[in-house]
């Protein structure tokens, strides 16, 4: 992709499933540049990562909710993008995107995160989600449910936790505690991405804020499991490292427009391949979701 051209991106273990795929794919013009994954790839996991996948294991398995916890008048509610979200049906973690509203009815206020981290197979009445910040070690609080929705979570991967009528701290800041200078970043507006090699970054659970380029544009990824096609997503990260991880997706993915505390939303992280990350941008959630985003007056 950074070679301007289109690239097609396979693990050497499917190749035979897309046998028929590859070979049409062969004679198109231009013929695109394809790049076989194995398990000999030599891509870097990052440090967090590895860590993280056994902290949160632990965190999550006791089955500790928080919804009790909601009514404590003791708690000061201030969620922040980027951090985590614990479905108390599956106990499985995603992160949070940003702070959005109907675009024609104000009062209804969501929590944008990816449409994934509900879980199909469990009933949607079960599937409560909880705040969990960075540095607990339990969920802390209680957010919301998800809004039943028409649009097609299979083509456009974000949902939308409910949060209408009721104040869970909801800002327009996404953490980025790891810094000693810049630990809250202001979402003062949006981005349109439209260039290869564009600094772009994300904020998730378990990786936190980490920063890449653009390596693709109008980008789609197939799940064959899934049998789901996703489209006009982007594709970033850094060559054979990988900056994100599991339990980060959902969270805000932005890039820094004056200084290193203003940044504009570019969408939400949705997931990964190796050292390649990817994000749905905030065109088409806005458009699907027939939202607006709430961003720093």
């Amino acid at each position: 992709m950074k070679l301007n051209n289109v690239a097609i991106r396979y693990y050497e273990d499917y190749a035979e499933i897309n046998r028929k795929f590859l070979r049409a794919a062969r004679d198109v013009e231009p013929t695109p540049i394809f790049v076989v994954l194995s398990t000999d790839t030599p891509f870097t996991p990052h440090t967090r990562c590895i860590s993280q996948t056994q902290t949160l294991s632990g965190q999550t398995s006791s089955g500790q909710t928080s919804s009790g916890q909601a009514s404590s008048g003791s708690i000061i509610k201030r969620t922040l993008n980027g951090d985590g979200i614990y479905n108390e049906a599956d106990a499985s973690v995603c992160s949070l995107g940003f702070w959005a509203r109907d675009n024609e009815n104000e009062i209804l206020n969501y929590l944008v995160t990816a449409g994934h981290c509900f879980n199909d197979s469990v009933s949607a009445s079960l599937q409560k989600f909880d705040y969990f910040p960075w540095e607990l070690q339990r969920p802390y609080y209680f957010l919301g449910e998800m809004v039943e929705s028409d649009y097609n979570i299979s083509t456009y991967d974000f949902a939308l936790i409910n949060i209408t009528g009721r104040d869970v701290g909801q800002t327009t800041i996404i953490r980025n505690t790891d810094s000693e200078k810049y630990k809250e970043l202001i979402i003062e507006g949006s981005n349109i991405i439209t260039s290869y090699g564009a600094h772009f970054c994300k904020s998730g659970l378990s990786s936190h804020v980490t920063c890449g380029y653009v390596k693709g544009l109008g980008a789609v990824t197939a799940y064959l499991k899934e049998g789901e096609i996703r489209e006009n997503l982007i594709y970033y990260g850094q060559d054979n490292f990988k900056i994100s991880c599991e339990g980060d997706s959902g969270g805000s993915a932005f890039s820094y427009l004056r200084d290193l505390s203003i940044v504009g939303l570019n969408g939400i992280h949705t997931g990964a391949m190796e050292d390649f990350s990817e994000s749905l941008p905030l065109i088409e959630i806005l458009r699907e979701g027939e939202l607006e985003f709430v961003r720093a007056q």
